[in-house]
């Protein structure tokens, strides 16, 4: 498979009890781009750093992981979004084509609630993964 993966979302500076979707903001695009020649996907999950289930913030409290959601089209709110799962692998059904003349690229749209209790960076680990559709 010729994925090649983000290794970060950065949902950038939210205050508590926002969300990357306030008002008109869209989510945060990850884009899967595809540089090979057979047709994939990929799985999503959510791993904490340290086990928690939650990304865990370095000066107060934390953000529960099924706070993140994503979903395959952008838009203003994340009304449909799939909360992302922190126990089993979930498919994107991103369904990345092949490349015939150049990279195809395919954005996840990533968002993500932020409560009023946290402060400093939080930090936790989505886990996705190329696999052969």
């Amino acid at each position: 498979l010729g994925l090649t993966i983000p290794s970060a979302i950065d949902y950038g500076t939210l205050t508590p009890n926002s969300a990357t979707n306030c008002g008109s903001a869209p989510g945060v695009a990850y884009n899967i781009t595809q540089q090979g020649n057979r047709i994939a996907d990929v799985n999503a999950y959510y791993q904490s750093a340290f086990q928690s289930g939650n990304l865990d913030c370095s000066t107060t409290g934390t953000i529960p992981a099924l706070n993140q959601k994503w979903t395959l089209s952008n838009g203003t709110n994340n009304a449909g979004a799939t909360a992302l799962n922190t126990t089993t692998s979930t498919l994107v059904d991103a369904n990345v084509g092949y490349k015939s003349t150049g990279d195809v690229i395919v954005p996840i749209y990533w968002f993500l609630n932020v409560p009023n209790n946290v402060k400093g960076t939080c930090t936790g680990q989505n886990i996705v993964t190329a696999i052969a559709s």
